[in-house]
């Protein structure tokens, strides 16, 4: 897997987010610097699922003789091409409005690296299969401003300005917070270990420390818990500079429509896109 991540050929495109300047999509290392920063142990690899090739033969080794279906265990396949997704887990919604949803790795990480605290691009959440080591994930259980809960560059090392050296924030921000209340509740904190699936709604800030080197599967997905947020975005026109292909106001129709959104779902997304444009004609020169 190592090797297919160094030989395939990236369609580089981009940032398509329009809530992000980036996304593990713009990562570009040179082979010298990824083969430097693995002797280092700093190495984290994201292996496109939209790049892999799948391998038929891991396939032919479950297949019952003279059928056409595959015997236990074949979820391996599924798992190393990308395709499988825990069944409570449900569709991406952005899938129906022809949104490039192209956020969906096998992340390949070495221990006591990590990712600061962010949270997921485009309104989306999350789901992560951790398929071997360990990961330590802290969660800020509200919708939080980032920069408030993170280090700052001016007296931090200059090693902090790389977006994989959480453990800066796992030694001092994370001691800080940990007893504080946001609402009532505090940071969710655990270890995640082999083939555990983690959840992980929209707006929800998290910090992750890798505890040993290990390999995951994970996919960003709209939810209905961010159709608010998606309504908002459309009716204040944050998307069309980012995203000029792609048509937000029909993509609204689809979603309001959908099969998976509720009848809350729906009057949420209609008094956003009332509020905001009403907001927007009232203040006519900020908006």
């Amino acid at each position: 897997m190592y090797a297919e991540s160094i030989t395939t050929k990236e369609r580089k495109t981009k940032s398509s987010s329009f809530t992000h300047n980036q996304t593990p999509n713009d990562m570009n290392l040179r082979y010298e610097e990824m083969l430097s920063q693995r002797e280092a142990g700093l190495l984290r690899v994201f292996l496109k699922l939209s790049n892999i090739n799948p391998r038929l033969d891991c396939y032919e080794k479950y297949r019952i003789n003279d059928t056409d279906r595959l015997a236990y265990g074949h979820e391996e396949c599924l798992i190393l091409d990308g395709l499988w997704k825990p069944k409570p887990i449900p569709d991406d919604l952005y899938t129906a409005t022809k949104y490039n949803n192209d956020l969906a790795w096998i992340i390949m990480s070495s221990k006591n690296t990590g990712s600061q605290l962010h949270f997921d691009p485009d309104h989306m959440g999350a789901w992560n299969l951790l398929l071997t080591g360990q990961k330590w994930w802290a969660i800020v259980p509200y919708e939080a401003n980032v920069d408030d809960f993170t280090c700052i560059s001016d007296c931090s090392h200059p090693d902090w300005e790389d977006g994989s050296n959480a453990y800066p924030w796992f030694q001092h921000i994370l001691p800080q917070l940990k007893d504080t209340r946001f609402y009532g509740k505090k940071v969710i904190q655990f270890i995640q270990r082999p083939g555990e699936v983690l959840y992980l709604p929209n707006k929800m800030p998290h910090s992750i420390l890798n505890l040993e080197d290990n390999v995951a599967l994970t996919e960003n997905y709209l939810f209905n818990d961010g159709l608010t947020e998606l309504t908002r975005s459309i009716s204040l026109d944050l998307i069309r500079n980012h995203l000029p292909e792609w048509n937000e106001s029909l993509a609204y129709r689809i979603l309001y429509n959908g099969m998976q959104v509720n009848s809350l779902d729906r009057k949420k997304m209609r008094m956003t896109y009332e509020t905001m444009e009403s907001i927007s004609r009232k203040f006519d020169d900020v908006c």
